[in-house]
């Protein structure tokens, strides 16, 4: 099906799927399937549409951040789009389930977003919790993408200010967003966004640290570490003390997670097996 839209002088085109694909669960996450292609063209209509939604980019340490908080699944299988950020993921739903999937990395999406939102004439409205980081992006926007409508900008709300988070839904709102882009710390970003839904008339989409790899403030693994899911191990290396916490431990956790859905799965289908011998061959 294709999807024609009139966006301020520009008739643009885009081919969307008609059939809207059910997620599949890797453990205790509901992930998109699709190409990086499919989930892109899909962001890009939710965001023509000015449809108040929200995108996850779920990687290990946000899966295992669902393991331990219930009410924080809930939020993050209940968006709209949630995109396997993270290689592991897509190596265990292969490994699993049999399914393939695509990696959707935010490093990979932010830029391609960028571009296509300047290309089909979309605003963008950046809400980010670090100031410094927000001055920088809108400098590499002005640079990079002279035409891309940013619509505004705003640092977090105080969630403890109400009237903070009201005056930014009104500003946001306000701007006629196509995209809210949302960079904070995970999960906080994905429940905000989550908590943000049915009141912010945008896209909404949590591209966390994605930025920083952007503008070139961090350094991203080699291609061959990223597609045999060892990216967590270069980000450990770079900083080991800072981050052997943040990256080693969910990622062995992870493991062990998966190790333990295999075993359960392998018995099953041993269960299953000896349940059908007997019913074909009773004694």
């Amino acid at each position: 099906m294709l999807l024609c839209l009139v966006t301020g002088q520009r008739l643009v085109i885009l081919p969307v799927n008609s059939i809207k694909v059910e997620k599949v669960r890797l453990v205790n996450l509901l992930i998109s399937p699709g190409t990086f292609r499919k989930i892109l063209d899909e962001i890009l209509v939710l965001g023509f549409k000015r449809q108040s939604s929200y995108v996850c980019l779920a990687n290990v340490h946000l899966c295992m951040a669902l393991e331990q908080d219930q009410a924080l699944r809930e939020m993050v299988n209940h968006a709209d789009i949630v995109a396997p950020d993270g290689m592991p993921l897509v190596l265990a739903m292969k490994d699993l389930y049999g399914k393939v999937l695509q990696r959707v990395s935010g490093p990979d999406l932010l830029p391609a977003l960028l571009m296509y939102a300047e290309n089909y004439n979309l605003s963008a409205f950046y809400l980010m919790s670090d100031e410094v980081l927000l001055s920088k992006l809108l400098e590499y926007t002005r640079s990079r993408h002279p035409w891309l409508i940013v619509s505004g900008v705003n640092s977090i709300p105080n969630p403890a200010i109400p009237q903070e988070v009201e005056d930014c839904i009104y500003n946001i709102n306000a701007s006629k967003a196509n995209f809210l882009l949302v960079s904070m710390p995970s999960p906080a970003q994905e429940k905000w966004m989550a908590e943000m839904h049915g009141k912010i008339n945008a896209c909404m989409i949590g591209i966390g640290s994605a930025v920083k790899i952007l503008l070139g403030l961090e350094k991203r693994a080699p291609y061959w570490m990223q597609q045999a899911g060892l990216e967590w191990l270069y980000m450990l290396s770079a900083k080991p003390l800072q981050r052997f916490k943040q990256y080693f431990v969910p990622n062995a956790r992870f493991m062990a997670l998966i190790l333990k859905e295999k075993i359960k799965l392998s018995l099953n289908r041993k269960y299953r097996a000896e349940e059908l011998a007997k019913r074909s061959f009773p004694i």
